[in-house]
């Protein structure tokens, strides 16, 4: 299976009109259309705080890793 995906918005008639797909003529296809949100996180600013509170990191986050962890968890 080949996916392809095409972001774009509808024309003010309402047409949807798709060019230079990666199919060939005879091709059978299947279209499933998603709407997106208003706000798309591509141009979601973040500001100072937002994930405060939201996310632990671990006392011991920059300590190394045993040799288990690298070895196979120690299952062998």
């Amino acid at each position: 299976m080949l996916a392809h995906k095409v972001e774009t918005t509808l024309s003010e008639n309402g047409i949807l009109n798709l060019q230079a797909l990666p199919f060939t003529k005879g091709d059978r296809v299947e279209v499933i259309i998603l709407k997106q949100e208003q706000e798309s996180r591509k141009g979601h600013k973040r500001t100072i705080g937002e994930y405060s509170g939201k996310i632990k990191i671990s006392d011991d986050f920059c300590e190394p890793l045993p040799d288990e962890f690298w070895l196979d968890g120690g299952k062998s």
